[in-house]
C-alpha cells in the first residue's frame, strides 16, 4: 500500500522534491493515521492525520470534485474523535 500512496503522493503533488524515505518516515510515527478512498482496487484518494493536524490530503485528479476530499476529511474527523483528541479538523 506504501508505493501506492507514495505515487499518487507524486502525483497530486508535483512540485514537492520528496524522496520515499521522508514518505515512509511520515507514515511511521504512532500518532499518525492514514484513511484512503480505493477505486478498482488502488488508492484513489487519502488522508493522513498526524496528531492533530493533517499533513497530507490528495486526491487523484480524475477523482477531483466528486466529493471525496470532504469525505475523507469526515472520516478524520470521527476518527480523531474517536481516540480521543479534540482537533479543529
Amino acid at each position: 500500500m506504501t508505493d501506492q500512496l507514495f505515487d499518487l503522493f507524486l502525483h497530486c503533488f508535483p512540485e514537492y522534491q520528496t524522496s520515499r524515505a521522508w514518505f515512509e518516515n511520515l507514515l511511521k510515527p504512532q500518532e499518525a493515521h492514514v484513511i484512503a478512498e480505493y477505486v478498482q482496487g488502488r488508492p484513489a484518494g487519502y488522508a493522513m492525520i498526524h496528531g492533530g493536524s493533517i499533513p497530507v490530503l490528495c486526491v487523484a485528479e480524475n477523482h477531483r470534485r466528486q466529493g471525496m476530499g470532504s469525505r475523507l476529511l469526515g472520516r478524520l474527523r470521527r476518527t480523531s474523535a474517536a481516540r480521543g483528541r479534540r482537533s479543529s479538523l
